[in-house]
């Protein structure tokens, strides 16, 4: 079975990209994903193979394969074989990015008490200036890379709407523990043991840091309750472990650095 989408390799063969030897099309992959898969796409069609590394992912790449995907994911697609590479690497066996069915299902109604419009709608105004106040600074400094704002900037504002503690600081190790889990458990550019390069070590330490500040602190009332306090209580319910609140704490910042740098 393919380890992404659940597909028999018995059934078609789609289009494989080439490559070097063993390599594949990973180095390319990895310096500019998304300009090779637009090419990939132009040249082969919505549905092609590549070779990174020794792995085969089947990609669905353009509007229609996403209109597909988004349609048909809970009747043909299934997220742990895809992600469960990736809770490897953040030391978490259970996430909701790579868990299906009814546990799947519990865990969304949970965590999406902590982001009703009604709660996102109390941060709006300090959104509004933080964003100002984020943007004159950047025009102050002069020009600069404007993934990385940008990528600041939502991660400041989800910080200030999902967590009740500051965590400006760790900023950097959050990307770096995003970045090493994408490309070893996700993109598989990476082989497992670029995990243990010390800095990839020390930013995963002062992430997990973070999380067990947050989960320390005292219950919050249920009018200031954050999207923190949800991940608290499925870990009550008994659908999260201790070891699983890294990957399910850091998820919505994890998905929002990844749509900016999309």
């Amino acid at each position: 079975m393919d380890t992404a989408l659940g597909m028999d390799r018995s059934g078609p063969r789609y289009p494989r990209v080439a490559g070097l030897p063993v390599l594949g099309s990973a180095l390319e992959f990895n310096r500019a994903p998304f300009a090779f898969l637009l090419r990939c796409q132009q040249r082969h069609g919505p549905i092609f193979q590549l070779n990174l590394l020794l792995q085969r992912p089947l990609m669905l790449v353009g509007k229609d394969a996403n209109i597909f995907w988004r349609t048909n994911e809970r009747s043909h697609m299934v997220a742990r074989p895809a992600f469960e590479r990736m809770g490897k690497v953040l030391g978490s066996r259970r996430f909701i990015m790579s868990m299906d069915g009814l546990d799947h299902t519990r865990l969304r109604e949970i965590f999406g008490q902590g982001m009703t419009p009604e709660r996102l709608q109390h941060f709006m105004p300090g959104f509004i200036r933080q964003t100002r106040t984020h943007l004159e600074d950047w025009a102050g400094a002069g020009f600069r890379d404007a993934n990385h704002g940008f990528k600041r900037l939502v991660y400041r504002q989800l910080g200030r709407a999902l967590s009740p503690l500051p965590a400006d600081e760790e900023y950097e190790d959050v990307v770096r523990v995003f970045d090493t889990a994408l490309k070893i458990g996700i993109l598989r550019v990476w082989p497992e043991f670029f995990a243990l390069d010390p800095r990839n070590v020390r930013a995963h330490r002062r992430v997990r840091a973070l999380c067990e500040r947050l989960v320390a602190r005292p219950a919050a009332r249920e009018e200031d309750r954050t999207f923190v306090d949800y991940v608290i209580e499925a870990r009550a319910r008994g659908l999260l472990e201790d070891g699983d609140l890294l990957a399910s704490l850091m998820a919505p910042f994890f998905a929002g650095i990844d749509t900016v740098s999309s």
